[in-house]
């Protein structure tokens, strides 16, 4: 990471202390990166169903690129250092939960809009889209699925979940 960012290995290390201060740093940047995206978009009207928001939020990290493996892999490495950190969990669970709240509220949308079915519980299918998609990225990350393969599963279980019948 320092030669990346240029600097010394023992700059890197006065910043951060150890190796949990840098996950914590780099959750808080994810965190505030996601923030900074989402409010760039809010003063526009939604010119999309609450489906077709909720498809642009959930494939946001199924790209395809290095960039999302990327993502994923250091996604994970935080994931496995909460298992062991109280802290570093909280962060995580409370990640979990604002993205969550994210899909739950398209989900609501597209409710409303008549783009997702009327009868799907949005909390449960939130929790379950929210699981599917971390599940995936994890299988992405050891390149043991395809992205196409990846995307497809997440597209019919999207449709089979919420679109109307």
């Amino acid at each position: 990471m320092a030669s990346d960012a240029g600097v010394s290995v023992g700059l890197v290390y006065y910043h951060f202390t150890d190796r949990n201060g840098l996950l914590r740093a780099t959750m808080e940047y994810a965190n505030r990166m996601a923030f900074v995206a989402e409010s760039t978009s809010e003063g526009e009207p939604p010119a999309v169903s609450g489906f077709e928001q909720l498809s642009a939020l959930l494939f946001t990290d199924m790209a395809g690129t290095d960039t999302s493996r990327d993502n994923a892999v250091v996604w994970y490495e935080i994931v496995g250092e909460a298992l062991f950190e109280d802290e570093i969990r909280g962060q995580v669970a409370a990640t979990i939960q604002d993205w969550q709240q994210h899909v739950f509220g398209a989900i609501r949308q597209g409710q409303g809009d008549g783009s997702v079915r009327a009868d799907a519980d949005a909390v449960v299918t939130a929790q379950i889209l929210t699981a599917l998609v971390d599940g995936l990225l994890s299988r992405l990350a050891i390149d043991s699925l395809t992205w196409d393969a990846a995307r497809a599963s997440l597209r019919v279980a999207m449709e089979r979940l919420l679109l109307p019948v």
